[in-house]
């Protein structure tokens, strides 16, 4: 974990003390009582092994849903690793993320908009393999599916393809593109898979 890693269980608990802390006085607006309490903590990391994948989000805000289903992030990171290669995915400034989590308190679901950078590398060798930008991507756990909507462009191999939706199965390496589907290849060596 980083300076500012809290595991899962750390991050609940340090969501409802702020809560329970802050409910009340120094000028903030009281709830109704039929307004559910808002959890918050800032600065965070969640970490979740799901078998032989690493999933790891950060950001600089998360508000928790009160049953704990979910979560949503400003400034969203999501870095996803196995043995042979990592992705590392970036909302940006003004990106947000909402979470769905598992009965177990897994990460389910993580949808992150804004002007959202997706770069995958090669862990042995650190050599990037892809690229890519969209405006929205949903990445889900269990078909480690990252979907790519608004605008999407990946760098592949040779390659740039575009299109109105591409869906990248990243432990199979198998990517697919939806409607409008653009592709402009280069010239030169073979560079990823």
């Amino acid at each position: 974990m980083g300076r500012h890693g809290i595991a899962l269980p750390a991050v609940f608990a340090l969501l409802t003390v702020l809560c329970l802390g802050l409910s009340g006085g120094c000028g903030r607006r009281q709830k109704p009582a039929d307004e559910p309490p808002q959890e918050q903590a800032r600065h965070f990391t969640l970490q979740h092994l799901a078998g032989p994948v690493r999933v790891e989000l950060s950001g600089e805000v998360a508000h928790a849903a009160p049953d704990r289903s979910g979560a949503t992030v400003r400034q969203p990171s999501l870095s996803l690793a196995n043995d042979e290669e990592t992705i590392e995915i970036s909302g940006g400034q003004d990106g947000s993320a909402e979470v769905k989590m598992g009965g177990s308190g897994s990460v389910e679901q993580v949808v992150l908009k804004g002007d959202i950078a997706v770069v995958q590398r090669d862990r042995a060798s650190g050599k990037i393999v892809t690229e890519a930008r969209c405006r929205r991507l949903t990445y889900e756990e269990a078909r480690r599916l990252l979907t790519m909507e608004g605008n999407p462009v990946i760098r592949w191999g040779r390659g740039v393809f575009s299109g109105d939706r591409i869906l990248y199965y990243w432990t199979e390496k198998k990517v697919m593109i939806e409607g409008n589907v653009n592709a402009v290849f280069s010239a030169g060596p073979h560079t990823a898979p």
